[in-house]
């Protein structure tokens, strides 16, 4: 008799738990949250190591009544609510956020108390969210907003707290949904910090057979954290596997040469694509990485 009871009390905490999740869902603020790069039509949108990336967010309520909803959502920069994640798997954060020291602890006052319908309750700052409102907000560089050193692919969504209010009271001890709004997620190539120079920019598709003899050359500028003498040579890779054959130092840059056969095996060309990112990666003296790259084109 004991096994029939504790599969029923399962069920019944199994239904509970499923109408809190439906409840839940049915109270979530009806906002679409999405954004794009504002100046590509790219499905994956690929950006020079000089280009500026633009970001246009637009946050809307789509709801048929006004939302109240925690205060400062109207002055949000959207786009620093980005969660980016760069070529190697890591989450970047926002510039602003780096710089903090760790012990470094926001102070907010305890909520107040008011009076509503003779009872006390703890107000929380709130707004309201207008019926068929929208805010835009925009960046005309992300890498303003965010250190984007490495080249590569990163992927990008919008994603943010908000609590919703049942009214403009705003009683915290009583809310109808408090969660995380998300845009769908959206990828894109960047060529990273570093400037580069490929020597061919153009190669043949008869090279799938018959690779060139002379070796492919490429240029990494110095800037402002590359100099002549800074880079751990060792560590340099094309598209993180092929090793140079030489690197020698001129006066404004590296020049480094490969293989081509390691390089085209390692690429793997194809007569269906028109245009390939190389990368070149490696770390400097003190551990940190960088990298560039550039498209070059494929010709028959």
């Amino acid at each position: 008799m004991k096994q029939p009871r504790k599969i029923w009390k399962i069920l019944i905490g199994l239904v509970v738990f499923l109408l809190h999740v439906q409840l839940s869902y049915a109270d979530m603020p009806k906002i679409e949250l999405r954004f794009s790069f504002s100046d590509k039509k790219e499905k994956i949108p690929y950006y020079q190591y000089d280009e500026n990336i633009k970001v246009t967010v637009l946050v809307e309520n789509k709801s048929s009544e006004d939302i109240v909803i925690s205060e400062g959502f109207s002055l949000k920069n959207f786009y620093g609510e980005m969660r980016l994640i760069d070529p190697s798997g890591s989450l970047i954060l926002p510039k602003s956020m780096e710089k903090k020291p760790d012990n470094t602890k926001s102070h907010v006052p305890p909520l107040g108390y008011i009076q509503h319908e003779n009872k006390l309750i703890r107000a929380a700052p709130c707004e309201i969210f207008r019926r068929d409102d929208k805010i835009m907000s925009y960046t005309n560089n992300l890498t303003g907003v965010f250190n984007m050193p490495l080249p590569g692919y990163y992927s990008a969504q919008i994603q943010f707290s908000i609590i919703r209010f049942k009214e403009d009271i705003c009683d915290i001890d009583n809310l109808v949904w408090q969660g995380l709004l998300k845009s769908d997620t959206k990828y894109f190539f960047y060529e990273g910090k570093t400037k580069i120079e490929i020597d061919p920019r153009e190669w043949e598709t008869a090279w799938i057979k018959y690779p060139p003899r002379n070796p492919f050359k490429v240029k990494i500028f110095y800037d402002n954290k590359i100099t002549i003498k800074n880079i751990d040579r060792e560590s340099i890779r094309l598209n993180n596997s092929v090793k140079p054959l030489g690197i020698e130092r001129e006066e404004k840059n590296y020049l480094v040469y490969f293989n081509p056969l390691e390089c085209l095996e390692r690429i793997q060309l194809s007569r269906e694509k028109q245009s390939y990112p190389i990368i070149i990666s490696g770390k400097l003296n003190n551990g940190k990485k960088f990298g560039g790259a550039q498209r070059i084109r494929l010709v028959r």
